[in-house]
């Protein structure tokens, strides 16, 4: 089992001053794309600036894959620079275009959301 924690999303995107409140906002929204898309995840509990969950390697992988992608596109200013992030075989590379960046995240949130699906009906 691996716990989350806001601190899990600033090491991956290396952003000491994304705010605590602001990456549990991110993982958030992770999470709940992944369960708009069917997949059952818990939510983070505990009071803003201290939230914590505890997941699956599988579904910790997923919802932090996700969280840098959102992060990417949602949350770090593009400006005139062209930045990339890396989480194992993910790779988002940040561009002064915002064409399709939606699109992109539900996609993304989708597959995550399936394989975790695939994953839970394996087990079972």
């Amino acid at each position: 089992m691996v716990d989350i924690t806001y601190t899990s999303l600033t090491t991956l995107v290396n952003d000491t001053g994304l705010a605590a409140a602001t990456a549990e906002q991110i993982i958030d929204q992770a999470i709940n794309k992944l369960v708009t898309n069917r997949a059952t995840v818990a939510n983070l509990t505990g009071a803003a600036g201290a939230k914590t969950g505890t997941y699956s390697q599988a579904t910790a992988g997923a919802i932090l894959e996700l969280a840098v992608a959102i992060y990417a596109q949602t949350y770090k200013s593009s400006g005139a620079q062209t930045k990339s992030y890396g989480m194992g075989p993910l790779q988002i590379s940040q561009s002064t275009s915002s064409g399709g960046g939606a699109a992109a995240l539900q996609q993304l949130a989708k597959e995550l959301a399936n394989e975790l699906i695939d994953r839970s009906i394996a087990r079972t």
